[in-house]
């Protein structure tokens, strides 16, 4: 099941098109190739090296080996969050859509994007971002579906830390395969799983329909303070905030399930200097830290 990358130049495209078609799935037997340093800004496959073909190299359809059919090796989500991972590495990535983002579907002054959450199994969330004609296709299917969740499965995909935006998933230019809502083993399996995950209550059930889940408007080009606002931002459920190791500025949106009322009433007479509690029936009223406070 291991994998390794291959660089046909472009000047012996045509040979391995037509005269030697490479077709995929089939086996063959290659010679007399260079082997170099996998030094790819992206790299599809993790070997150390790759190889070159050169008008030297021969090939031959031999098609007889028995060869495994590739075996999809995804990134799980916690990894990934937890920055085990590579920006020069594309990685395998699946999940249900959980909500969209800012997005930007006409192309213009900028470029087709489509901003969104994706949930796992595991009730991880990532934000993902695709460009042009990736963030097309999952217009098209935003468009076309009435119900029932959304699956995205992207193949050699790109990470990138979090710095002026979070930690993001977004496509290559044309590289990343993507699959969403497709009929492939993995986007099936994952469905079977899924709904296996919801029935046990492990996961939370898709509610929405996607218009619905449509968060931000399709309209002009412009952020409107809401869109600025909730552009990239991560979001976490107060379980995860509790749990963060150092400290970070949240925004809370919570219903309020019941007050517990206390002998001062709905409010209570504070310091000018501190939060603390003042004390006196006239002023200068002061704190537990002898702060006084004349108003």
């Amino acid at each position: 099941g291991d994998d390794i990358f291959v660089v046909i130049p472009n000047d012996l495209k045509l040979k391995f098109e037509k005269e030697i078609p490479i077709i995929v799935n089939n086996t063959y037997c290659m010679q007399n190739f260079q082997v170099s340093k996998n030094d790819n800004q992206f790299k599809a496959s993790h070997h150390p090296f790759k190889l070159r073909f050169n008008g030297g190299t021969k090939v031959s359809d031999v098609n007889v080996h028995k060869i495994a059919d590739p075996v999809t090796k995804f990134k799980p989500f916690t990894e990934i969050i937890n920055g085990d991972f590579r920006e020069d590495y594309l990685y395998d990535v699946i999940g249900m859509v959980d909500e969209y983002g800012y997005s930007q579907p006409n192309p213009g002054n900028r470029k087709v994007q489509i901003n969104f959450t994706l949930r796992d199994l595991g009730n991880n969330l990532l934000h993902f971002t695709l460009w042009e004609n990736y963030a097309l296709k999952l217009f098209n299917v935003k468009n076309e579906a009435n119900s029932g969740p959304i699956i995205v499965f992207m193949k050699y995909a790109k990470v990138k830390h979090a710095g002026k935006f979070p930690l993001t998933v977004s496509n290559t230019w044309s590289t990343t395969k993507l699959f969403i809502n497709d009929e492939v083993p993995e986007i099936v399996e994952f469905k079977k799983s899924l709904a296996v995950a919801i029935e046990n209550g492990t996961i939370d059930a898709f509610a929405e329909t996607p218009s619905q889940m449509m968060s931000q408007s399709f309209g002009g080009s412009q952020f409107t303070p809401q869109q600025k606002f909730m552009h990239n931002a991560e979001v976490m459920p107060l379980r995860k905030i509790v749990q963060l190791p150092h400290e970070a500025k949240c925004v809370t949106i919570v219903n309020t399930i019941k007050v517990k009322s206390t002998k001062c009433g709905w409010y209570y007479l504070t310091c000018f200097q501190c939060p603390k509690q003042t004390f006196g029936e006239a002023p200068p009223y002061k704190c537990t830290d002898d702060h006084e406070t004349e108003t």
